[in-house]
C-alpha cells in the first residue's frame, strides 16, 4: 500500500562519496566551531596559568576591550606578576615533580577496582546504545535516562569536579594525574558513543549544527563530552597530560568523526523507492571496539598502565568487590536479553544438527 515502507531488500545500496566528503568538510567546520566555544569557556574558567595571575589577566582583558587600549610596559607587569606570587601557582617543572611524587597520596576512587567497574558499565552502556540506535529521534526511549547512563557519566563528573578542585587549590600530586586520566578516557568513550548511537535507516543525516540539544538523551551525552573537552583543552599543555596519548586521542575522534558521516541512499523496486541507510550496527560496534583497543594499546606501550596510577591494587576487597558488584549488576539489568540470546543459540544448534543428519 501507498504510503508504507517496504521492509524489503533494496535493489542497491548508492553511496554518493561527494555528498558524503561535503558532509565531513561541514563537520569539521562545526567541529571548529563549537571548538572556539570551548576555548572560550576555558578562559572564563580561569585555570593555569592565568587563576595565579588575576592581576595581570583583568589588566590585559581590560586594555584590550577597550576602544583606544592602553599599553602596559614590561616593567608593570612584571611588578603586578610579583604581587601574585610571580604570576602562577606553580612552575610547569614543579608540577611535573609534585605528580611524579608516590601515588599514596591519589584517592582510591581512582584505583583500578573503581576504574574497572567504570569501564565495564560505559563498556555496557555505549554498545547497547550503538547497537539499539538508542540516540535516535525515532526511539522510544530517546527522552529516558536509565540507571547506566547515570553511573556511566557520574564517575567521569565527580573527576571533572576533582580536577577544577585541585586547580583552585593548587593541589598538584597523583591524583591530579589520575582525575585528568578518567577525562580523557571518558572521551574516546563518549565521542564515538555520541556519533555511533544516533543512525537510524531512513533518518536524516546529523551533522551535529551548533544548537541546542532536542531530546534527553542528546543533552545528557553531549553536555558531558562538552564539559570533558573544555577542561581537558584548558590543561591542554600541563605536565598530567601525555602529548602522545593525546594526539591518539583526537586522531581516533577525528576518524570516529568522519566514519559517522558515511552514508547511503538503498533503491527499492516499490515505495518508498529511495531511503537513507547507514552502516550496519554491528559494524559500527566493531568500529567502537577497535577505537577502545588502540587506545589501550597506545595508553599501555606509554604509561605501561591501562588504568590510573594509585597504590591501590585490584585485589584489594574494595576494589575487587567494585568489580563483582557492578558485573552482577548489569548482567542482572540484561538477564532477559541473555537468556533470548541463548533460546537462539539452542534453536540455531538444533537447526544445524537436523540439517546435518538429513
Amino acid at each position: 500500500m501507498p504510503g508504507m515502507a517496504d521492509q524489503s531488500k533494496p535493489v542497491k545500496v548508492v553511496h554518493s562519496w561527494w555528498v558524503n566528503f561535503w558532509t565531513w568538510a561541514m563537520q569539521l567546520y562545526f567541529v571548529l566551531y563549537i571548538n572556539t566555544l570551548r576555548w572560550m569557556v576555558s578562559l572564563l574558567l580561569v585555570l593555569t596559568p592565568t587563576l595565579w595571575g588575576p592581576r595581570v589577566w583583568f589588566a590585559l582583558l581590560g586594555t584590550s576591550m577597550t576602544e583606544q587600549p592602553v599599553y602596559l610596559g614590561g616593567t608593570v607587569m612584571n611588578a603586578m606578576s610579583q604581587q601574585d606570587s610571580d604570576g602562577q601557582c606553580k612552575t610547569w617543572t614543579e608540577k611535573r615533580d609534585a605528580i611524579t611524587n608516590s601515588a599514596s597520596s591519589a584517592s582510591a576512587w581512582y584505583g583500578p577496582g573503581a576504574y574497572l567497574a567504570w569501564l565495564i558499565t560505559a563498556y555496557a552502556t555505549a554498545l547497547s546504545t550503538i547497537w539499539h540506535s538508542k540516540c535516535s529521534e525515532k526511539h522510544p526511549d530517546v527522552n529516558k535516562l536509565d540507571a547506566e547512563i547515570l553511573l556511566t557519566i557520574g564517575y567521569p563528573l565527580v573527576a571533572l569536579g576533582d580536577v577544577l578542585l585541585r586547580l583552585i587549590r593548587c593541589q598538584i600530586d597523583p591524583g591530579m594525574t589520575a582525575a585528568v586520566f578518567v577525562l580523557v578516557s571518558t572521551l574516546t568513550i563518549i565521542g564515538p558513543l555520541t556519533r555511533l548511537s544516533w543512525q537510524e535507516d531512513g533518518v536524516e543525516a546529523e551533522i551535529d549544527p551548533p544548537n541546542f540539544p532536542r531530546t534527553a538523551k542528546e543533552w545528557t551525552w553531549k553536555t558531558c563530552r562538552f564539559l570533558c573537552h573544555t577542561v581537558v583543552y584548558a590543561i591542554l599543555f600541563e605536565p598530567y597530560l601525555e602529548s602522545r596519548v593525546m594526539l591518539a586521542v583526537y586522531v581516533l575522534l577525528f576518524v570516529t568523526v568522519l566514519y559517522a558521516g558515511i552514508y547511503g541512499e538503498a533503491r527499492f523496486d516499490k515505495y518508498p523507492y529511495r531511503r537513507i541507510v547507514y552502516r550496519p550496527r554491528g559494524e559500527r560496534v566493531v568500529v567502537f571496539c577497535v577505537v577502545q583497543l588502540v587506545f589501550n594499546i597506545v595508553l599501555f606501550s606509554v604509561s605501561r598502565s591501562v588504568w590510573p596510577k594509585t597504590d591501590a591494587s585490584l585485589l584489594d576487597l574494595d576494589q575487587i568487590a567494585g568489580v563483582f558488584l557492578t558485573t552482577t549488576t548489569l548482567v542482572y539489568s540484561r538477564r532477559e536479553g541473555i537468556m533470548a540470546f541463548m533460546k537462539w543459540l539452542r534453536c540455531k544448534r538444533s537447526t544445524v544438527e537436523v540439517l546435518s543428519e538429513s
